[in-house]
């Protein structure tokens, strides 16, 4: 399996669009052994995460503790994510938990899982765009499009290798949108 298919796959749970099997392992030839099908909460796309979160269906703090079990356990085999900030993810989901309880709904990103590509500066998060270079860099501002994320009530959790196909600012908005 490689690094894009187990990130796609991560954040496909709750963050846009789902990888049914993830295969890990391998056998003698290097091909897959064990493929992994995911029919939990990190197996929704972001339309339906987004209104469960709306309805109060599933909670911030559920979604974020299972994208990083998700992490956790595929990880060490695939090392897709190099910094994971769980401690900041789950208190930014349980800030989001307590905004949607008391009515204070943002957008559909609200409470939402995601993840941030290493080479996207995230405020006071070691970002080193998976260069030896930058191995204790930490920015003090976050990169433009991480901004919107932010102010949408998105999750953070970081940091990848890899996130996708380019596009910059206005794919990421775009591709977010419901």
């Amino acid at each position: 399996m490689s690094r894009r298919a187990f990130v796609k796959g991560v954040l496909a749970g709750a963050a846009g669009g789902v990888i049914p099997q993830i295969a890990i392992g391998a056998d003698a030839a290097g091909g897959a052994t064990e493929p992994i099908t995911d029919t939990g909460t990190t197996a929704l796309s972001l339309s339906e995460a987004s209104r469960l979160l709306r309805q109060k269906k599933v909670s911030p703090v559920e979604l974020t503790r299972a994208c990083l079990a998700r992490i956790e356990s595929l990880n060490p085999t695939l090392n897709a994510f190099i910094t994971v900030t769980a401690e900041s993810a789950l208190d930014a989901a349980r800030s989001a938990e307590a905004q949607i309880a008391r009515g204070g709904w943002k957008v559909p990103l609200h409470g939402s899982p995601m993840a941030v590509k290493d080479l996207l500066d995230t405020a006071g998060v070691r970002t080193t765009a998976a260069s030896r270079s930058f191995k204790h860099r930490v920015p003090v501002h976050d990169a433009e499009v991480v901004r919107p994320l932010r102010a949408a009530g998105a999750v953070l959790r970081r940091l990848i290798r890899w996130l996708g196909s380019g596009g910059g600012r206005r794919a990421v908005l775009r591709r977010a949108r419901i």
